[in-house]
């Protein structure tokens, strides 16, 4: 039997222009499978609410729903319901991106009510947050979510595509998911977009993120001043409601670029020595798979999916989350050792396109799609 196209549709919290992982790889993950001959339809936020409401910029229909709020300043409330319900039976596959948003839980709820194959593919978010760095009431705001509505949207897709390990054991155990429909899909990087980084003089060590608590902004100026100490260069990339924070209590000679465009990101990283991510709650992040792609090493707090990509000694160094003294003292022993930088750096840029190149993880999705729609 012969190529045969599936008419799918794609639904992620937000589209272009917000560039964060999720959104990144729906996007990403739609162009890949629209140049294989599939029939793609996006449905997404409109964010800003000046933005179009549709357009065809990716050469397939996007739709982009009023977004009432932005609940904790990450998740967008936007309609769907009635939509979803009217044109479902149009498409082969309904795969909506999330951690869990009122995106999936609508879709969850429309699934009760009519037959159609539903995916949903967890990006990370889950487990508790820290108290103490969200503040107590978006902790029990969370934890009552999770309990509820988000447990009962789980239990009603298909299939669940997870992105990393840590997350489907979470999956199964916290939220009580049904470990035959879960599958361990990595993100992805397009990786012919990156090119491999040289080790730096000065050395340069780049966070790139939202500038949001569970990031690790509390413990960023204490990082960057010690490091600074060494003579390396702290770049911070990206924008977020703790920007002024950092400019606040950071050493006058971090540089601070603001957010930039998905196109910006591989000559920053080009121009990188070393990728810091002090944050303590993470699914698989795409940025640690954008630096490997780079031929950039990582230092990490060892949290969610992350040891799954930074590999200790091997792709980065993994330092127990809140560790301070280990973090700081692994990123300059390995801008010092330019004989293990070398070994990292290329096993780095090997294994992005091993393991975690678009064209192999779409690959992989394809199959689950098949897999699915010959089950109904």
């Amino acid at each position: 039997m012969g190529f045969v196209s599936m008419r799918i549709l794609q639904v992620s919290p937000y589209g272009p222009p917000m560039s964060g992982g999720s959104e990144s790889f729906c996007f990403n993950l739609s162009r890949y499978l629209h140049k294989r001959g599939h029939d793609i339809t996006v449905w997404t936020g409109r964010y800003p609410r000046s933005g179009p409401k549709a357009d065809y910029s990716e050469g397939f229909p996007i739709k982009r729903f009023f977004c009432a709020s932005y609940v904790w300043e990450v998740n967008p409330a936007f309609f769907i319901i009635p939509d979803i319900l009217r044109v479902v039976s149009k498409f082969d596959i309904v795969h909506v991106h999330s951690y869990i948003y009122f995106s999936a839980n609508q879709l969850a709820f429309c699934r009760l009510l009519k037959r159609f194959p539903l995916i949903l593919h967890m990006h990370g978010g889950l487990g508790d947050l820290n108290p103490k760095l969200v503040g107590k009431w978006r902790f029990i705001a969370k934890r009552f979510y999770d309990k509820t509505f988000a447990r009962a949207t789980i239990m009603v897709p298909d299939k669940i595509i997870s992105v990393s390990e840590s997350d489907t054991k979470t999956l199964i155990n916290n939220y009580k998911a049904n470990p035959n429909k879960i599958v361990t899909i990595p993100n992805a990087v397009e990786t012919s977009k990156f090119s491999m980084t040289e080790q730096h003089n000065p050395k340069v060590a780049t966070f790139i993120g939202r500038l949001v608590p569970w990031k690790g902004t509390a413990q960023m100026p204490i990082i960057f001043k010690k490091l600074i100490k060494k003579n390396i260069h702290v770049r911070v990339v990206g924008d977020g409601p703790d920007m002024n924070f950092l400019k606040k209590n950071c050493n006058k000679s971090v540089e601070f670029t603001g957010k930039l465009s998905k196109k910006e990101i591989p000559n920053i990283l080009k121009n990188t020595s070393v990728l810091i991510l002090p944050s303590f709650l993470e699914g698989l992040p795409t940025v640690c798979l954008e630096a490997m792609a780079s031929g950039v090493p990582s230092v990490a707090y060892d949290i969610g999916g992350v040891k799954e990509v930074v590999k200790d000694y091997e792709t980065g160094f993994l330092i127990k989350k809140g560790d301070i003294k280990s973090f700081v003292d692994r990123t300059i022993q390995l801008l010092e050792d330019s004989q293990q930088y070398g070994r990292m750096s290329k096993l780095c840029y090997e294994r992005a396109r091993l393991i975690y190149d678009f064209d192999v993880v779409t690959s992989e999705i394809e199959k689950e799609y098949r897999s699915l729609i010959n089950e109904n």
